[in-house]
């Protein structure tokens, strides 16, 4: 942030404006081409970006986010952040991470902003939605591992399908309330490395004990091959 400092942290208005305006053009810019030019270096994997930046000026641009002072989200012109701004950034990696929305009913450390405590709902929905619409010119979410703008996922917990325990060792209950259905699963590059399973209701287990330690995407579809929910799993 120095070099568009005059006087010193904190910036003035304009100055903060012409720093933002660098973070959303050229400094984004440059990481686009990058993810773009791995993407064709590497068809087979999925190259996934955490977009912290673009998505944080896009929140401090949204009421009432930008009533935020910029000494309670940065502490010099390097620059370091608050609890409030990596509270933030943390909100945009797990979600991107684990490709679903921060938990609901959590409530934010005193440490951060009140604003940010007051309004954690509307927060999620932000940055879920700004996840969902960084996209390649092709509508591919550059963000989400196996999916696209007309594939985007609702979250388990919205059919009634309850994954445990989570991490897990080598097995996994699935307590689904809902219609039977094709459940596969995903390693973080997209492919599929188990399935399909058939889902009944009811409660069943599955084992993974085979699977490498790692991070994992179970996709449920239905007779119809329609999406019915993404859940993320760890297998230890």
């Amino acid at each position: 942030m120095s070099p568009y400092l005059r006087s010193g942290f904190p910036p003035t208005a304009s100055e903060w404006a012409s720093y933002n305006d660098y973070l959303q053009g050229a400094f984004h810019d440059w990481f686009l081409s990058y993810q773009d030019s791995l993407i064709r270096a590497f068809p087979e994997h999925c190259v996934q970006m955490i977009p912290v930046g673009p998505i944080i000026g896009e929140v401090l641009s949204r009421a009432p986010f930008r009533q935020i002072p910029l000494t309670e989200l940065y502490e010099d012109d390097a620059p370091h952040g608050t609890p409030s701004l990596y509270f933030l950034t943390a909100m945009i990696s797990y979600m991107s991470q684990y490709q679903e929305k921060a938990p609901p009913d959590y409530r934010p450390d005193t440490l951060t902003h009140p604003i940010i405590r007051d309004h954690y709902a509307a927060l999620v929905d932000l940055i879920w939605a700004e996840l969902n619409d960084f996209n390649t010119v092709s509508e591919t979410s550059r963000v989400f591992c196996g999916t696209s703008t007309q594939t985007v996922l609702p979250e388990a917990h919205t059919v009634k399908v309850h994954f445990y325990p989570n991490p897990t060792d080598d097995f996994l209950n699935i307590a689904s309330e809902t219609r039977p259905h094709e459940l596969i699963v995903l390693n973080t590059f997209g492919q599929v490395v188990r399935g399909p399973v058939m889902i009944r209701p009811g409660h069943q287990r599955i084992l993974l004990g085979q699977l490498p330690s790692g991070l994992y995407f179970f996709i449920g579809k239905d007779h119809n091959h329609s999406f019915l929910y993404r859940k993320s799993v760890h297998v230890r």
